[in-house]
């Protein structure tokens, strides 16, 4: 049975590119898909097959597109990427669904009772009831 399996194993073997390896060994490896791909594997063998830009991590930065331009024998012209949310919600334009009535912070929670000027109650769960919904508001000690 071992002589079959080593047999099969040696037939059925799945061929990598070496540069693939290369290239995933240089990837910082969050797998955040922030590359447009689904992991650090899938921008690896992109980059290897050529359909992905070295500077494909925006992650890794300009040390790692250096890394990988330098395995696929090209130059990389680093440009940093920021993020831009395109949203116009300000706490002026944005709908109050829930209001909050608890504790601010969590050192007005450590405060004794007769040292608290404002007090809240001091379940484990608050409930805050506002248009409809109720939220179950937890303390964390």
């Amino acid at each position: 049975i071992g002589l079959l399996l080593g047999f099969a194993g040696k037939a059925f073997e799945v061929q990598t590119d070496e540069k693939e390896i290369a290239i995933r060994e240089q990837l910082p490896g969050n797998n955040c898909g922030g590359c447009g791909y689904a992991g650090c594997d899938a921008l690896a063998k992109a980059i290897a097959a050529g359909e992905a830009k070295a500077d494909g991590c925006p992650v890794g930065g300009a040390a790692v597109a250096e890394a990988i331009a330098q395995i696929m024998g090209s130059q990389v012209e680093v440009v940093k990427k920021v993020a831009f949310v395109k949203c116009s919600g300000t706490c002026e334009k944005a709908k109050d669904r829930f209001e909050y009535y608890g504790n601010p912070n969590c050192n007005r929670r450590l405060l004794p009772p007769e040292e608290d000027k404002n007090p809240v109650p001091s379940d484990v769960w608050d409930l805050v009831p506002v248009s409809g919904f109720v939220i179950l508001m937890p303390y964390i000690l």
